[in-house]
């Protein structure tokens, strides 16, 4: 049997894993059917969050994915409707905080993540 401290790590490790792929998985549907991305603020903070090396790498890949589809769904491109602006500049802040945190990792102790940062 596993000490309690690293039962305990795993038993975090699993509920970090599955809240980032829900989270991801939210998005992906959101950015679909034109939804709420209110998550992908939940998603940056929960990776700059986590101290297990491979849940952060999870983590740094979904934020990743997200962004991707952001871009390719057009919502970082410039607009003249202000409801539009208004999304884009926040998504635009979420970003600068993924890159932050991408950032902040080349300096980290852990050298999975220094030599894993995308």
């Amino acid at each position: 049997m596993a000490p309690p401290s690293l039962s305990g790590s795993r038993k975090r490790t699993k509920l970090h894993d599955s809240r980032i792929k829900e989270l991801e998985d939210g998005l992906t549907e959101s950015l679909s059917s034109n939804a709420s991305l209110n998550s992908l603020a939940d998603l940056t903070s929960l990776a700059a969050s986590i101290d297990e090396p491979h849940s952060v790498l999870k983590a740094i890949y979904a934020c990743y994915r997200v962004f991707v589809l952001l871009v390719s769904k057009g919502r970082l491109e410039s607009s003249t409707d202000e409801q539009t602006k208004v999304v884009r500049a926040w998504i635009f802040e979420r970003l600068d905080e993924y890159v932050r945190f991408l950032c902040g990792l080349l300096q980290d102790e852990e050298p999975l993540l220094r030599v894993c940062s995308p």
